[in-house]
């Protein structure tokens, strides 16, 4: 008689119950080079464009150092969403699409006007 073991299979180890992954191993080199030569090309291009200017009228720099401050706040960003475990977002996605429907709505309603088309909402110096 030809007898053989049965095995079932292991249930789904629960997302908090698995091994965190080293995600800054993960980091893709390439993406990471291009960025930083892009805000840096941009930094010098503003550079460029301002100094001659802003010569006369104050310091030559301060467009230059005002991007590189918000390069580095989304440097920053970029590096706390790669971090983040996206998995389970998906069970939300229904709640997040009628969230930005009402952004959008919010624009609609309360947005600035320029030019012919109502762009965005203006939120004291950020905008």
């Amino acid at each position: 008689m030809n007898v053989r073991a049965m095995t079932l299979p292991r249930p789904a180890t629960p997302l908090h119950d698995r091994p965190a992954p080293r995600r800054w191993t993960q980091i893709d080199p390439i993406l990471l080079i291009v960025t930083l030569l892009l805000i840096g090309y941009g930094l010098v291009m503003t550079y460029s464009t301002t100094a001659e200017t802003r010569t006369f009228t104050g310091d030559p720099m301060q467009f230059v150092i005002r991007g590189a401050i918000w390069a580095a706040v989304g440097m920053a960003a970029m590096a706390a969403i790669a971090l983040f475990d996206y998995a389970w977002l998906g069970a939300f996605a229904p709640l997040l699409y009628v969230f930005m429907l009402g952004l959008l709505s919010v624009v609609l309603a309360i947005g600035s006007s320029s030019l012919g088309a109502q762009r965005s909402v203006n939120i004291g110096g950020l905008s």
